[in-house]
């Protein structure tokens, strides 16, 4: 509710989403246009390649470089 007050589109991505439910949270994402916020477990990070996603932080360390580098 924080970054939809801010003025952004909020859309999510966790392992409790059913195959459908994440292919439409990524469509979604991937076409929207300015203030845009994905909020995601690991399970995006891994072989999922968004073109201009500008930014991502990480709100706890990876368990490893390697994984650091595929999240990013």
């Amino acid at each position: 509710d924080l970054i939809k007050s801010m003025g952004y589109k909020c859309y999510q991505l966790h392992g409790s989403l059913n195959e459908k439910e994440k292919k439409e949270q990524l469509h979604l994402f991937e076409e929207s246009a300015g203030k845009v916020v994905m909020v995601a477990t690991t399970a995006l990070g891994v072989g999922v390649d968004i073109k201009g996603t500008d930014t991502t932080i990480h709100l706890y360390g990876s368990y490893s470089d390697i994984n650091f580098v595929q999240e990013s």
